[in-house]
């Protein structure tokens, strides 16, 4: 995925799901031409010629609805994740995440949030997330655990450690 899509040669902005797996993406601003994208799915793969790995142009995708970023070398979500009004499903795994941004706390519709093992943030905007019915955390503090007291949908909360996988 090195060149964007010219619209004379295909109807990219039609595209509703988006799957690569094990890819090499060379520009992170490729996700400009998905302007009807609603399951963004990255999984195994490689950014090239960047040098902050992140995903421009993400916050753009007003329709998605499923965004997951599974193995793949990302440092950074920016603000702009805040756009991503209809998000249902952030799932973020061995990635290189440690926070992220204040905005994630206006993802009002999301219902299922997976944190990377390697996240040291504490997430005081998670009791924002009221509809979340799903959540997994590497670690509990009791600043979390005040924050899900405000979450009367949750159903489902794992704590996930390198070694093991515990529920509450």
């Amino acid at each position: 995925m090195d060149e964007e899509p010219n619209s004379d040669k295909t109807e990219i902005r039609q595209v509703r799901s988006f799957n690569a797996i094990m890819c090499d993406v060379k520009r992170g601003s490729f996700l400009s031409s998905f302007q009807g994208l609603r399951v963004l799915s990255m999984e195994s793969c490689r950014l090239m010629n960047t040098c902050h790995y992140h995903l421009e142009n993400l916050g753009r995708l007003l329709q998605l609805r499923y965004l997951g970023l599974l193995e793949t070398p990302i440092t950074e979500l920016l603000e702009e994740i805040g756009n991503l009004r209809f998000l249902q499903v952030l799932e973020l795994r061995k990635i290189g995440i440690k926070e992220l941004p204040q905005s994630v706390g206006q993802l009002r519709l999301l219902k299922c949030l997976c944190l990377p093992t390697d996240f040291t943030g504490a997430p005081g905007w998670i009791g924002n997330l009221v509809l979340l019915e799903e959540l997994l955390l590497p670690y509990v503090s009791l600043e979390i655990v005040k924050e899900l007291a405000k979450l009367t949908e949750l159903r489902d909360t794992t704590r996930h450690t390198p070694w093991s996988h515990g529920r509450f």
